[in-house]
């Protein structure tokens, strides 16, 4: 057959492999057909990685002695404050927080200390996420309140 008549057959076959593909990626998007896979690979991935830990590294874990000892949560965030401190005065190289603080009042004994804390360690970071609006399938970025934010890093939670 002459390459004349072949190329504009190639190039419908090219357009149309490029739509189905284009309708596949868009109806995956609504439908997260592939989700599950995806997950199950991430997990995969995850298993193959190093297990040791640093052992630099400290976790302190909000536990059920925790609770019992100092009540239920939520916390004043003066205790946050107190561990910040206790935590800047024991040379931590970073202090890397798993709570959200989204709001805060200005007005507040609590968050004052916080933020003090926050600030004169110089080296806490902040949790930030995203948040999947289901009706809409938006995503909004849920940061720390202004309050803290303003003296210290960030970084993404999941």
């Amino acid at each position: 057959m002459d390459d004349r008549k072949l190329k504009p057959l190639l190039d419908w076959q090219l357009i149309l492999l490029g739509l189905v593909i284009l309708l596949f990626v868009n109806i995956n998007q609504l439908q997260n057909w592939t989700q599950a896979a995806n997950f199950s690979l991430y997990d995969k991935q995850l298993q193959t990685l190093p297990t040791r830990a640093d052992q630099q590294i400290l976790i302190i874990e909000i536990d059920e002695q925790s609770l019992s000892l100092l009540g239920d949560w939520p916390w004043p965030r003066s205790y946050h404050g107190q561990m910040i401190e206790l935590l800047t005065q024991a040379n931590a190289a970073a202090i890397a927080y798993n709570v959200v603080f989204a709001n805060s009042n200005k007005q507040d004994k609590s968050d004052l200390l916080l933020a003090q804390a926050i600030e004169n360690s110089g080296r806490t970071i902040l949790p930030l996420y995203f948040d999947r609006l289901l009706k809409s399938g938006e995503v909004s970025e849920v940061l720390p309140a202004d309050t803290f934010r303003q003296y210290a890093g960030l970084g993404h939670v999941n």
